[in-house]
């Protein structure tokens, strides 16, 4: 893991994100490159990286949404299926280190981005009530999960 640039976040939306990923970032109104753009430049300079023989094929970070309170967001490319015990062995040191940057951290997942959330309840994440999303052109809606991870003092 490294600190992530614009020129990673612009590598990994020209490989393609994994497709619940790319969905989900779809559903919010965000076409997947300005979705990674967006996030790394609200998360600077707390957002990583993940590289497998130089190329980047993830994108991690936090942005600040309260004074103690951060919104984690992580993007993939498919490729992170092929190191998925390292990529496990990183996460809950990672989010130990960004859950004492911000205490409280919460963001929302799709119902159906079943990775992801089977990833979220590994790392500690709770999961909340769930939350309707109206899609931009007022044609539906989609719905997503609240989640969230409280660091106790004593951590």
């Amino acid at each position: 893991m490294i600190p992530a640039t614009r020129e990673h976040a612009e590598i990994i939306a020209a490989k393609g994100l994994r497709n619940q990923d790319d969905r989900e970032v779809r559903l919010l109104g965000f076409d997947p490159a300005d979705a990674l753009v967006r996030s790394w430049e609200v998360s600077w300079p707390n957002v990583w990286v993940g590289v497998i023989g130089g190329e980047p094929f993830t994108m991690f970070g936090v942005g600040e949404i309260a004074p103690k309170a951060g919104r984690p967001w992580l993007l993939s490319t498919k490729d992170v299926l092929k190191v998925r015990r390292q990529f496990m062995a990183h996460t809950l040191p990672w989010l130990d280190f960004i859950n004492k940057l911000y205490p409280y951290l919460e963001n929302i997942v799709h119902t159906s981005n079943t990775v992801a959330q089977r990833w979220l309840d590994y790392a500690g994440f709770e999961f909340h009530e769930d939350v309707k999303i109206e899609y931009q052109n007022g044609d539906g809606a989609a719905i997503f999960r609240r989640f969230s991870r409280t660091r106790t003092p004593n951590e």
